[in-house]
């Protein structure tokens, strides 16, 4: 409600309470049908206010320091950072044609330094807290920069918005006048946000303009009384009377903010920075006329104001884009309610923190509703300091992102006083310049709304580290959109409204399939068939040192084919256990079972008998082939035909049997036809170039779909097959065979790397089954090699989907899983099956000729599997479970399992990416995997990783604590011998969810080992309040805040007189051993100057 107050004000609209009716007196053409509706809509509230007189600010008493707002001490410990001290800053720019007074221009910024005490104010570190020191006029030297005349201005302002104040000296206050021409000037000017606020600037700015004009016309300076100064406001916000007031209004907050609080989760481009960084850009854009009347006249008709309605498209589209029902906006007031602070330079910005709740059949109009209810609570109680808010809610520090939200949404929608004012300029007329803005953003993202010859325009800031420009650019069309969309069907769910154009929408359908002719009346046999007619005496397999032709596996399946039906009587249909070893007869064994039309089930030998018999029995296998049947078949083997049978195979028939893992912890039969490997194999002949491989090395178990590209594509294409017992069998041959192909899974391959293998005689890498991690694929770069990544589920026939990586291009956020294969059809779709947006994370589904029939007697998760395709009536797609998103080159990034998307204290986080960091920490690492388990009742990241070399587990946590946020770096970090495998080689995260943890817990009591320690665990005890201190706890897991903070770094300066620690420096070394080793090193280097971030990363070891 003060916001409208305050509107008002600016608009120079007065108005009065009366008798129970408000009295308005407005100039000419301010007094829109929306602002009368908007005061209608407040009208008891505005009345209540009005007619209650509002307490006086008395003056301070007179004294050398003064308390900080809860605001400016947050600003002041922000500014510490890196980045921080130039993002806290607030620009002016402005053009200036006419003859200009440059001495007018300089006493008159003087006068309003004597006139603002905001602006000799100093901020300096006292008695382990920050106090304001106002400094007198005569102590200030101030004086307007004039620069050279440039036609190019650019550059120059562009370097003035990298401008660093110091807080501890005044004035914070920096300004330059630009000559463009000896009529045209450009005054570019900046305060720290410590000392003002966005309305400070609009004041400075024309207080600036009427001072001038009094100055230069030699007339004294008229400027209405200021009535009270920033530090009487200061120390009022702390007297008694205004705290009681406080303290009824921090019930309502802390109850709005009660429960496990939700985290922004949009999407990023890359992993969020440790720290932020406050990289900013921003977007400007200007909604159609027609949209921006619908959207105002919407809100009237839902009796809301435009900011509401804006507020609850803001909810909708972040709840599209990242999936959070559960949101928390920040919304800027501007805290001058009072009549004293009206004409003051000083923060008095406050921030409402507004949560909304949404639900899955929530429509706008009851999002609209929700909006303004809460916003009208939130104004109700919009005196209590945001700051406050975060330290009563305890919240976890995080220096990566801001506290309790990340996005803010501000409506700027009256003309700036500066602009009103500027028309009674004699002899200059000025104009806003905006041809540079400052590349910094406070926040994830700032939604800045404004109106302009009926336009609703938006400014659109955002963090660079973590969105991309073309993504926002996305992101704003689609709030247009979902808001068209909405207002057209004001009933139905946000969850459903259209986001997504139409040419969008076809232009990610067209991305998905690409088509290729093939013969669909073929199967596995015709093939191999085929290629036996056309290479007889090639060689089609080498195990060892024996060679098999084409003719002989092709006669010798013939026979075993026959020896099947005269033994056990396998018909069309059947289904035929195949467990043998990995010899020649496995391939041949095959072979003969699809020759009868039969279904080949594999079973790994190996595998333990529980395993093998519900495998067995699952499938009701009509016979098992194993060593014992093969055997007895060889000395018979001459007495069957070599021929070929004449078994005509329906493409439809299920060829093939793989069993994957469940849910219910018992494998699930996926049912292969021939038509799905057929497909497969239609593609591979197109996609791999056959003139440049001779040999295919065979190492996955035949019970893994890896195994069907090993065996069945050379095969097809008379190729060669190196029979191998595993992947590490490969370095016994890759020096003596030539022109190899190698298909594996990542891990397999991250072993043969560690082994030295000498890679020259391989042709082509394909890697699957696994994340591809980035470590290998830059070793693989500096080859020859062709390397592809390959991704896709068993029941979409092995491949989905394939990236061929780049020799030069880097990979530092991950290798895609590229695009779908021939004949495939890849979809990112929401949980109701719609189109995502671009770079908006969703499920994969996948359909096509790859799709499987089903899973083996379990119609209920077929059913829930495998779906009806809603862009392809009559078709079937496959929901795989995994979670990824549209590049804009049309790539997908795969982004793991669902399920294996975990949240830690109300942070949703992608294991993989802390798995990628721990690799990148050092060179002696091999294997890392993370995941979450229960220690003492809580969830907690525990990570392990294999080593070539000794790797000390606090060299890894240093070097996450640079490049991780802190709730993704890992509670406990274990070495092992060897990471537990899968009988198909992927990771075992099952055997690894039982060890138990071993080492010992963070929190527990760790002595100091030498004197640095001993002196800082002192320090630390006496901060801190408490007995025992050990030099691997945490400073703010031990209750350690912002303030104490202050207080530590001045007692760590004090003892040790080398160092010049900073805040930032405890947010980076939060523990007594990594400051310690930061302290040691400071001293050996004598180092007396202020220590960068550079210097820091050189330090921590």
């Amino acid at each position: 409600m003060n916001q409208l107050v305050n509107k008002l004000y600016k608009l120079g609209i007065r108005i009065e309470a009366k008798n129970g009716e408000l009295q308005i007196k407005a100039p000419k053409n301010t007094l829109t049908p929306a602002l009368i509706q908007e005061i209608k809509q407040q009208k008891e509230d505005l009345i209540a206010v009005l007619g209650n007189p509002e307490m006086e600010i008395p003056k301070a008493p007179v004294q050398e320091y003064y308390p900080l707002t809860a605001a400016q001490k947050r600003i002041w410990i922000l500014s510490q950072f890196e980045g921080g001290s130039t993002a806290y800053n607030i620009f002016g720019a402005f053009e200036m044609e006419g003859q200009l007074h440059l001495e007018a221009l300089q006493k008159a910024s003087e006068f309003l330094i004597a006139r603002h005490e905001s602006l000799r104010t100093k901020f300096i570190q006292k008695d382990g807290d920050i106090w304001q020191k106002i400094l007198p006029v005569a102590d200030i030297n101030f004086s307007i920069e004039i620069l050279p005349e440039t036609l190019d201005a650019t550059n120059i302002i562009a370097k003035f918005y990298h401008t660093e104040f110091d807080l501890a000296q005044a004035p914070l206050l920096k300004a330059q006048v630009i000559p463009v021409s000896p009529t045209k000037h450009i005054l570019v000017f900046a305060i720290h946000h410590i000392i003002g606020d966005g309305w400070s600037m609009e004041i400075f700015s024309g207080e600036l303009i009427k001072s001038y004009n009094d100055i230069h016309q030699n007339l004294e300076v008229t400027l209405p009384e200021l009535i009270i100064q920033y530090k009487d406001y200061a120390y009022w916000m702390e007297s008694e009377p205004m705290q009681e007031k406080l303290n009824k209004q921090e019930t309502y907050w802390l109850s709005e903010f009660s429960g496990e609080l939700p985290k922004m989760t949009l999407p990023t481009y890359q992993p969020r920075p440790a720290i932020n960084g406050y990289k900013g850009d921003v977007i400007h854009n200007r909604f159609p006329l027609a949209w921006s009347e619908t959207v105002k006249k919407t809100a009237e008709k839902e009796e809301a104001t435009l900011f509401m309605m804006l507020m609850a498209g803001i909810n909708g589209i972040l709840y599209r884009y990242a999936g959070n029902s559960d949101i928390i906006l920040g919304v800027p007031t501007s805290g001058r309610g009072h009549s004293a602070v009206k004409n003051q330079i000083g923060l008095y910005l406050n921030t409402l923190a507004i949560r909304t709740e949404l639900n899955t059949e929530m429509s706008l109009r009851e999002l609209i509703k929700l909006q303004k209810q809460k916003l009208i609570d939130a104004y109700t109680n919009e005196m209590y300091p945001f700051d406050q808010l975060v330290e009563k809610l305890k919240l976890e520090r995080d220096a990566s992102r801001t506290a309790l939200f990340d996005v803010m949404v501000v409506l700027q929608n009256q003309q700036s006083m500066t602009l009103q004012q500027s028309k009674s300029f004699e002899g200059i007329t000025i104009h806003p310049y905006n041809a540079v803005t400052p590349k910094v953003s406070l926040f994830d993202m700032t939604f800045s709304f404004s109106e302009y010859n009926g336009h609703i325009e938006l400014a659109l800031e955002y963090n660079t580290d973590l969105y991309e420009e073309t993504f926002v650019q996305q992101l704003i069309q689609h709030f247009e959109n979902l808001l068209a969309d909405g207002i057209k069907n004001l009933e139905t769910s946000v969850d459903t409204l259209q986001i997504l154009s139409e040419s969008e929408q076809q232009s990610l359908l067209t991305n998905t399939v690409t088509e290729l002719a093939y013969d669909h009346s073929q199967t596995i046999t015709n093939i191999f068939e085929a290629s036996v007619e056309k290479h007889p005496d090639h060689t089609a397999l080498l195990v060892d040192d024996t060679t098999f032709t084409y003719a002989e596996i092709n006669a010798e399946a013939n026979q075993f084919a026959q020896y099947l039906v005269a033994t056990f009587n396998i018909k069309k249909g059947d289904f035929v256990g195949v467990k043998l070893e990995r010899n020649s007869q496995l391939p041949i064994a095959i072979i003969a079972v699809m020759k009868l039309g039969a279904t080949y089930v594999p079973i790994d030998p190996a595998y333990p008998e529980e395993r093998i018999h519900y495998i067995q029995n699952d499938s009701k296998c009509t016979c098992v082939i194993d060593q014992k049947i093969y055997e007895d078949f060889l000395p018979k083997q001459d007495t069957y035909s070599s021929e070929n049978l004449q078994i005509k195979i329906d493409p439809a028939s299920v060829a093939y049997i793989i069993y994957t893992s469940g849910t219910t912890g018992k494998p699930k039969g996926v049912l292969i036809t021939h038509k799905n490997a057929v497909a497969m194999l239609a593609w591979a002949k197109e996609e791999f170039n056959t003139t440049n491989f001779d040999i295919v090395y065979a190492v996955t178990s035949h019970c893994f779909d890896l195994s069907i590209y090993e065996l069945f594509f050379p095969l097809s294409v008379g190729k060669t097959i190196r029979l191998l017992p595993n992947a590490l069998a490969i370095l016994d041959t890759v020096a003596n065979d030539t022109n190899i192909l190698i298909n594996t899974v990542p891990s397999s391959m991250r072993s043969l790397l560690e082994s030295t293998i000498n890679l020259e005689n391989v042709r082509m890498i394909n890697l699957a089954g696994e994340a591809f991690p980035i470590d290998i694929a830059q070793k693989l770069q500096k080859t020859t090699i062709e390397v592809r990544n390959l991704y896709g589920p068993s029941e979409d026939t092995t491949y989905s989907t394939a990236y061929k990586l780049e020799a030069t291009k880097s990979y530092k956020n991950g290798i895609p899983i590229g695009k779908p294969i021939a004949n495939t059809s890849a979809y990112v779709l929401d949980k109701n099956l719609q189109l995502v947006p671009t770079g908006v994370v969703g499920r994969l589904y996948l359909a096509g000729d790859g799709v499987a029939k089903g899973y083996l007697g379990k119609d209920a998760v077929t059913q829930e599997k495998f779906i009806e395709n809603p862009f392809k009536k009559g078709t079937l797609m496959y929901d795989t479970g995994d979670v990824a998103s549209w590049q804009q080159n049309g790539n997908i990034t795969f982004l793991g399992r669902e399920d294996n998307q975990v949240k830690i204290r109300g942070y949703r986080i992608e294991l993989e990416e802390i798995e990628m960091a721990i690799r990148a920490s050092s060179a002696h690492l091999s294997e890392v995997v993370v995941l979450v388990k229960k220690y003492q009742q809580h969830d907690a990241l525990v990570a392990y990783f294999t080593a070539k070399e000794a790797v000390d587990n606090n060299t890894i946590k240093n070097y996450l604590s640079e490049k991780l946020p802190s709730y993704m770096i890992p509670n406990h970090i274990e070495v092992l011998d060897k990471i537990p495998l899968t009988p198909n080689g992927k990771v075992d995260r099952k055997a690894l969810e039982k060890l138990k943890i071993s080492i010992q817990s963070n929190i527990e009591y760790v002595a100091p080992k030498n004197e640095i320690e001993e002196a800082l665990a002192k320090i630390w005890k006496e901060v801190l309040g408490v007995e025992k201190v050990g030099v691997t706890n945490n400073f703010f897991e031990l209750g350690g805040h912002s303030l104490l903070a202050i207080t530590l770094i001045n007692e760590i300066n004090k003892k040790f007189d080398k160092t010049n620690f900073h805040i930032r420096n405890l947010f980076k070394n939060s523990t007594i051993e990594s400051m310690a080793a930061l302290i040691a090193i400071t001293e050996r280097k004598s180092m007396t100057d202020d220590l960068d971030d550079e210097d820091i990363e050189n330090f921590v070891i």
